[in-house]
C-alpha cells in the first residue's frame, strides 16, 4: 500500500546553505505530523484493542489464534496448545463462562521457562529472562520471591508475550511440564460464576513443572482472584515429587 499524507523533499532543498521556503517549511510540518502519528501506532498496536476480527462465535475462539475482536464470550472450554500462548484482545469486553486453560503447555521437562514458575526437583528447569537468560527464579529455591530490586524484570513479560514459555519443566527424566501462557486484554474481563483461567504446571515423579504465567489487563476486572475452594485463577506448580514454584498472576488497570 502506497504511503499517504506526505509531501516530498528534494535533495537539493535539505543541502547545506540552501534556504527554508514557506514550501519547503510546510513540507517539513507535514511530513513530521506524519511520522509522529505512525510512531504513536508503533508503540500502541500491540496493547491497544481495535476490534478489527468483529465479534468471533465461540466454536470461532481458537486458542492458538491471536484474536482481536470487539467483543469475546467463551462459553465452551479452550485449551492452549503446547508452545503456543493464548493472547486474545477485544475492544469492549471479555466474558468467560467456561475454562480457559494453559496446564503443561509450557516448558518441557528438563527446559527451562521465563515469567512463570521453576520447575521442582533435582534437575529441574530455571525460568530465565529471554534474550540476555539471566536467571529470574531458580529450580528448588523455596518460595521463589523475587527481590524488590529485580521487581522491574517481570514488567518485560509484555514486550516478549508471543515468545513467551510460561513455567519451566520438572527434571528431564521424570519430570512434569510447566504451565503456558494466558493473556487477556480488554476494558472489561468478567469472569463469571463456576468460569476459570488456569495455567498450572503438570506433575511428575521427579518433580513438578512450574506454574505458567497470566495477564490480565483491564479498566475492569469483574471476578474475585481468591484461593482454596473459590479459587477462579490458577498458576500452581505440579506435584508428584518436590513440587514446581508457582507460576505468576500479573492483573494490570489501564484507563
Amino acid at each position: 500500500m502506497p504511503l499517504q499524507g506526505f509531501t516530498s523533499i528534494a535533495p537539493e532543498a535539505t543541502a547545506a546553505g540552501a534556504s527554508i521556503t514557506t514550501v519547503l517549511a510546510d513540507a517539513f510540518r507535514t511530513n513530521d505530523l506524519l511520522f509522529e502519528k505512525v510512531a504513536q501506532a508503533l508503540l500502541a498496536s500491540p496493547f491497544v484493542p481495535n476490534g478489527s476480527d468483529g465479534e468471533p462465535a465461540d466454536a470461532d475462539l481458537d486458542p492458538r489464534r491471536f484474536i482481536n475482536a470487539t467483543q469475546i464470550v467463551v462459553g465452551t472450554d479452550k485449551t492452549a496448545t503446547a508452545g503456543v500462548p493464548l493472547i486474545w484482545f477485544a475492544r469492549q469486553r471479555i466474558v468467560i463462562n467456561a475454562a480457559l486453560k494453559a496446564n503443561g503447555a509450557g516448558a518441557a521437562a528438563g527446559q527451562s521457562g521465563d515469567f512463570g514458575g521453576s520447575g521442582g526437583g533435582a534437575g529441574a528447569g530455571d525460568c530465565k529472562m529471554p534474550v540476555t537468560n539471566e536467571v529470574l527464579v531458580s529450580a528448588g529455591n523455596g518460595a521463589e520471591s523475587i527481590a524488590a530490586a529485580e521487581a522491574w524484570r517481570v514488567s518485560r513479560a509484555l514486550l516478549y508475550l508471543p515468545q513467551l514459555k510460561g513455567g519451566a519443566g520438572g527434571p528431564a527424566a521424570n519430570g512434569g511440564v510447566g504451565g503456558g501462557v494466558i493473556c487477556l486484554c480488554a476494558p472489561v474481563i468478567e469472569i463469571k460464576a463456576g468460569a476459570k483461567i488456569e495455567a498450572s504446571g503438570t506433575g511428575g515423579a521427579g518433580g513438578g513443572g512450574g506454574g505458567g504465567l497470566i495477564v490480565l489487563l483491564a479498566n475492569q476486572l469483574i471476578t474475585t482472584i481468591t484461593s482454596g475452594a473459590g479459587q477462579n485463577v490458577f498458576v500452581n506448580g505440579g506435584g508428584g515429587g518436590p513440587v514446581g514454584g508457582a507460576g505468576r498472576i500479573l492483573t494490570l488497570q489501564f484507563q
